[in-house]
């Protein structure tokens, strides 16, 4: 109830305000649904991970089927798909790596600071394990929550689009 809370007010917020700058609303309210601001913000993330997502499989779709509209489309797909990657690093491939980093940092480096970087280490293991928990056992109906969003995004563009021939 309180992420629909959290998304239900935040929306228009995030369509009103320029530059993504909404987008630091979204990252807030979640947050506090959430339990703290590094959490909000890898709800957003993995949010907008599953929209690129779909932003790269409609890309790649579009070259495939339209290949003249490649300087258009080619740019976009690219960096959904890179932006892809770095999400599944840092949920998947950094949080198994982070006792390796905290061992090296041990073994490596006994001055005083390292104290706070292993502290540091460990609350983004912690913060990357929480993230990861948000998708797993869930990608199925996150994905479907997403295409709904974007085939209701795609049928209002349509309907404004008839709407914009009539005038």
């Amino acid at each position: 109830r309180g992420v629909v809370l959290a998304h239900a007010l935040t929306a228009p917020i995030a369509t009103l305000l320029p530059a993504k700058v909404g987008e630091l609303a979204r990252i807030h309210a979640f947050g506090k649904v959430a339990g703290g601001l590094l959490s909000g913000l890898g709800a957003v993330w993995i949010e907008r991970a599953f929209d690129a997502a779909v932003l790269a499989l409609v890309g790649f779709l579009t070259l495939l089927l339209v290949p003249h509209t490649a300087s258009l489309v080619l740019p976009v797909a690219v960096v959904a798909f890179a932006f892809l990657v770095l999400t599944v690093t840092t949920l998947v491939v950094l949080p198994q790596n982070i006792g390796t980093i905290k061992d090296y940092l041990i073994r490596r480096y006994p001055a005083d600071w390292c104290l706070a970087a292993l502290e540091a280490v460990h609350r983004l293991g912690l913060e990357l394990s929480r993230s990861k928990a948000l998708v797993e056992g869930k990608v199925a109906t996150l994905a479907t929550l997403t295409l709904l969003v974007w085939a209701l995004e795609a049928v209002a563009l349509w309907a404004l689009m008839g709407f914009l021939e009539l005038s």
